[in-house]
């Protein structure tokens, strides 16, 4: 049975190494871009923004005229691969019944729906996300306010989204049992997780390059004051035990 791959988070996880990494297997083809950002912007008002960013790409816009543009783009994929997939990390957040429905419709087309979860640290994710930010933005900024927008961070939707590990972790394992997986972030980059990682999508493993950057942020001399670190660990003080008991 072929496979349809979500890997729906979370953000600053290594999806986009991941991605690239699986990318470079000629049996496998993931479409035109990484993040297709499709139900996230239907049923999350938090990513409504890429309802008129997808509708600008010709593609992506027919999806918004008929959802199920979306499952036959993929399943015309299929027609010429063994394996395609969707790597939008707001994908956490969507309800059971749209991964239901997800699997389902997949499954009525004879290709199984194969789920990957990345997690990391969630203050090195916050801080992570937070510098790539400020990467996209251009910012010119002091060391005093980057330590305010790390903590003003701790309020933004998005990143409330991608820290909600223990529910997504649960809801997910719950809707796709042996077909998920979970690699937390820092233990992606071994042989050992990169080999688990294929026998579970039942492709040849290949050696990968651990020392290829994919959608690094770049060092500053930015830093974090104690008072941010006790502030963004007490916050997050719950997701880290959770994944520290994975």
């Amino acid at each position: 049975m072929k496979t349809f791959l979500m890997v729906p988070g979370f953000e600053r996880c290594g999806t986009s190494w991941l991605h690239d990494y699986l990318s470079n297997n000629d049996k496998i083809n993931f479409g035109t871009v990484k993040e297709y950002n499709f139900f996230n912007s239907i049923y999350l008002d938090e990513y409504k923004i890429f309802r008129e960013i997808n509708k600008l790409k010709p593609t992506l816009k027919s999806f918004y005229d008929d959802e199920y543009a979306y499952y036959n783009y993929f399943l015309n994929i299929l027609n010429s691969c063994n394996l395609t997939g969707d790597f939008s990390p707001g994908y956490t957040s969507l309800n059971y019944d749209i991964f239901y429905k997800i699997k389902n419709i997949f499954f009525d087309n004879n290709i199984k729906v194969k789920v990957i979860l990345l997690l990391r640290d969630p203050v090195q994710r916050h801080v992570s996300a937070t510098k790539m930010r400020i990467q996209y933005s251009h910012l010119n900024i002091t060391n005093n306010e980057y330590n305010k927008i790390l903590i003003n961070n701790i309020n933004d939707p998005i990143f409330k989204i991608n820290s909600n590990y223990n529910n997504s972790y649960n809801k997910l394992l719950n809707i796709f049992k042996d077909d998920f997986l979970t690699i937390k972030y820092e233990n992606l980059f071994t042989n050992e997780s990169i080999n688990n990682i294929c026998n579970f999508l039942e492709i040849e493993y290949v050696k990968p390059d651990f020392l290829k950057f994919v959608n690094h942020t770049k060092d500053t001399k930015l830093l974090i004051n104690d008072n941010t670190i006790d502030i963004l660990n007490q916050h997050y003080k719950e997701q880290t035990l959770f994944l520290n008991n994975l």
